[in-house]
């Protein structure tokens, strides 16, 4: 049986998002993450033969999230320091659990595909692990057919442009095999955000955050493109 995790912050004011202050309020910060979180439990939610899973940090309540958490999902809290040890916990939790191929993913990227993640889970069935990687040099997808906690080394500086880097230079002698799926921009920054309000204009995609956008925040960004 397979498992797919999203891994997110509780989307509470000046604790999520916070790179996008620079052209957001708190409240808006908290309001587009949630968007994001709706596009991507609705793109998880459509993985065939796989259980899904919340693990959500301790920035607030979960019951800020509670009109997301529908009866098919499964949802925990995060346990560890940093995010390394954070996500080894959910990769061990789940394999101990008997899946035998798990997917994780963050809440940054709602441009995310249901192909995106059926071709992580099938890339393993003949690798170890597989990334989707991001523009800014670190990967918001990882997916393994059994816990290798080589990856989550405490050298790799986490929240870094070389975490994807280092964490292929750490596993480069262990004989792993290893692929990668499609890659994908990070919303974390005011550029970002102006790159991906343009591509989502042009195509269907992240309705959710689309609407939010549409309706509560356009002008800012309009105002930021003149």
């Amino acid at each position: 049986m397979n498992a797919m995790v999203i891994m997110t912050r509780i989307p509470v004011p000046n604790k999520t998002k916070t790179r996008l202050l620079t052209i957001l309020t708190p409240q808006e910060c908290a309001h587009i993450h949630m968007a994001f979180l709706k596009d991507i439990i609705k793109t998880c939610s459509n993985i065939e033969n796989t259980d899904l899973y919340i693990f959500y940090g301790n920035e607030g309540p979960l019951n800020i999230i509670d009109n997301l958490l529908k009866d098919n999902i499964k949802v925990f809290p995060q346990k560890g320091i940093d995010l390394g040890e954070k996500m080894k916990n959910i990769f061990s939790e789940l394999f101990q659990k008997g899946y035998t191929k798990v997917v994780l993913m963050g809440a940054d990227i709602p441009e995310v595909k249901k192909e995106d993640i059926d071709n992580a889970f099938l890339k393993l069935q003949n690798k170890d692990i597989v990334f989707g990687p991001t523009l800014d040099g670190g990967y918001y997808l990882v997916g393994m057919n059994k816990l290798y906690p080589l990856i989550f080394n405490s050298n790799i500086k986490w929240g870094t442009p070389e975490v994807f880097q280092e964490t292929i230079n750490s596993i480069r002698e262990s004989g792993l095999k290893v692929d990668t799926i499609s890659t994908h921009e990070d919303i974390d920054t005011k550029e970002d955000l102006l790159s991906f309000n343009k591509r989502i204009e042009k195509n269907d995609l992240c309705k959710n955050t689309k609407i939010y956008i549409d309706e509560n925040i356009k002008e800012k960004l309009i105002c930021q493109k003149n």
